[in-house]
């Protein structure tokens, strides 16, 4: 039988409103890149996207990294961006996410070195094509799972924190990493908690931006505040495949449903931030 989990709240430590905004399964804008060598990483329809948002509302993005796609692999991104990456690591991290899009649920049984070997695969080529500025001491796993020795690969990669989610599915809990669902409903209530026997800390997803209709990003956000949760900081995510139109499930309002989403934290008197910083 699984050990029980038993988590500490750091609710406390957040001193004042402040959100994060992640985006998973990144692989093609570096494809795209590598293909097409624009003069800058900005001339990318994505990138400029990401770029506008902070110009306009200084939001910083965390982009959770794959290492391949079909027929492209990291380690085909040029270095010829370093500067450029170098030069916006202010309002710009990226991290591991998992090797590839598929198979689902990679890491749910995944032993140490399984997990070890693709986070470094990603980190190799992320610190050479831009650098050990832009790296982040949290992430988000594919499909949220992971075993313990999963986590401690992790741990001894340099991640500190997990993002978890903490979603009921017809009376049951959704069930992140190797939490239970004790430790699942205490995260929900608290949004951000350590575990003190391996020292990971979990924080909670409160809105993936691609998993709801557009009209209700600003009630569901809504309803985070009046729920009775902890809601000094809140994590705001949606997943980089949704922006092309040539995706099967595209999001023609992928710009605005982000847009909407920031405007709704900025007027709620909520600063963007990484979560380095403030854990």
């Amino acid at each position: 039988m699984p050990r029980a989990v038993s988590l500490v709240s750091l609710a406390d430590t957040v001193s004042e409103k402040s959100y994060r905004f992640s985006i998973d399964d990144n692989i093609r804008f570096f494809r795209d890149l590598a293909l097409s060598r624009p003069a800058s990483i900005f001339d990318n329809a994505y990138m400029a996207l990401l770029y506008r948002l902070h110009e306009r509302y200084e939001t910083r993005f965390q982009l959770n990294v794959y290492y391949e796609s079909e027929r492209f692999t990291l380690a085909q991104m040029p270095d010829v961006y370093r500067s450029e990456w170098l030069a916006n690591a202010g309002w710009l991290r990226l991290s591991f996410h998992a090797r590839a899009d598929r198979p689902a649920d990679p890491y749910q049984s995944a032993g140490y070195a399984q997990v070890r070997g693709d986070c470094e695969a990603v980190h190799a080529e992320l610190r050479r094509f831009a650098g050990e500025a832009l790296m982040s001491g949290f992430t988000t796993l594919h499909f949220v799972t992971a075993t313990r020795e999963g986590c401690r690969a992790l741990a001894d990669c340099g991640y500190r924190g997990l993002i978890a989610l903490c979603r009921t599915y017809d009376g049951a809990p959704r069930l992140s990493y190797y939490l239970d669902a004790e430790a699942t409903q205490f995260l929900d209530q608290n949004g951000l908690a350590r575990d003190p026997e391996t020292g990971m800390i979990f924080v909670r997803n409160d809105l993936v931006l691609n998993a709801l209709p557009a009209e209700e990003i600003r009630p569901r956000l809504d309803a985070r505040l009046s729920s009775g949760r902890r809601a000094d900081f809140l994590e705001v995510m949606i997943h980089e495949q949704y922006f092309y139109p040539d995706y099967s499930r595209c999001l023609p309002d992928f710009a605005a449903r982000m847009e909407t989403a920031i405007l709704w934290l900025r007027e709620n008197g909520y600063r963007s931030v990484f979560l380095d910083e403030i854990l």
